[in-house]
C-alpha cells in the first residue's frame, strides 16, 4: 500500500509473476491507477520456452520421491508419464491436473541393482518437447 498523497514521491513496489500458458511471447499493459496520481502504465513482454530438464530428484531406500508437476495450461490436461529405467516405478501412466493447478507424482525405486539413474518423462498433446526430471536412486 502506498501512503496518502502529499507533496513528496512515494516508490510502490508490485509483484508480478508470469504464468504463460502457451509458448512464445505474451505482452500485456500493466495499468495502475491513483485517483490522485493518475495512471502510470508499463509494457510487460515475457517469453515462454519449451520445458527443460530439472533434477536431479534424489529417492533413497524405501521412500518415495516426489515431483511436483504444474498444468501450465488453462484448461485440465491429461498428461502421460513414464520413466526410461525400469529400476523407477510410477504409480500411474497417466494424470489429469486442472489449469493451473499442481499434482505430485510418486516415484518409487528398486534398489536391488545398486545405484541408478533414470529419468520420469511427461508428455501432453499440445506440447511438442516433454517435461523431463532426472531420477537418481
Amino acid at each position: 500500500k502506498a501512503a496518502a498523497a502529499s507533496d513528496q514521491p512515494v516508490e510502490v513496489s508490485v509483484d508480478i509473476r508470469f504464468q504463460p500458458s502457451q509458448l512464445g511471447e505474451s505482452r500485456t499493459m500493466l495499468v495502475l491507477s491513483s485517483p490522485d496520481g493518475g495512471d502510470y502504465k508499463a509494457l510487460l513482454v515475457g517469453y515462454a520456452q519449451p520445458p527443460k530438464p530439472q533434477g536431479p530428484v534424489l529417492i533413497v531406500g524405501s521412500k518415495p520421491g516426489e515431483v511436483e508437476f504444474s498444468n501450465p495450461f488453462e484448461e485440465t490436461v491429461e498428461f502421460t508419464i513414464q520413466v526410461d529405467n525400469p529400476s523407477f516405478i510410477i504409480g500411474s501412466r497417466t494424470i489429469r491436473v486442472d489449469g493451473k493447478k499442481s499434482q505430485k507424482i510418486s516415484i518409487q525405486f528398486k534398489a536391488d541393482r545398486g545405484k541408478q539413474k533414470g529419468s520420469l518423462i511427461v508428455t501432453a498433446p499440445k506440447v511438442n518437447t516433454p517435461w523431463k526430471y532426472f531420477l537418481e536412486g
